[in-house]
């Protein structure tokens, strides 16, 4: 069975370059995504994707973890970014593969922040 994307918009109080560097970067990522407990980034040469770990423990000793790739881009004139997002749990789950695309933008003065998540 085929699962429908999820998709997410939310205004946030914040400018796009901190919003930005908030999700992307992994050590600033952890502390405030309750979905992970640790991100690492994997080396890479300029023109590759950003490869990562990621971890999340759920309690009584168990977690889930896997690997992933994002690809970020950035629009000097609009200030606009995106970032697509490809991930494959390594560990016991129910769901194994997904991936999710994020777009910033400016709306009426804030940030906003869309997602979609397959």
């Amino acid at each position: 069975m085929k699962q429908k994307p999820i998709y997410v918009e939310i205004n946030i109080a914040s400018d796009i370059e901190t919003l930005w560097e908030y999700t992307q970067n992994p050590h600033l990522h952890k502390e405030w995504d309750l979905r992970f407990s640790d991100i690492t980034y994997l080396h890479r040469l300029p023109d590759e994707p950003q490869r990562f770990l990621y971890e999340t423990r759920i309690g009584f000793g168990l977690k889930v973890s896997g690997t992933g790739e994002s690809i970020g881009d950035i629009r000097p004139r609009s200030s606009e970014r995106e970032v697509l997002v490809r991930w494959r749990r390594t560990s016991a789950a129910r769901r194994k593969e997904g991936r999710a695309t994020g777009r910033y933008r400016r709306n009426t003065g804030q940030p906003q922040c869309d997602s979609i998540s397959i």
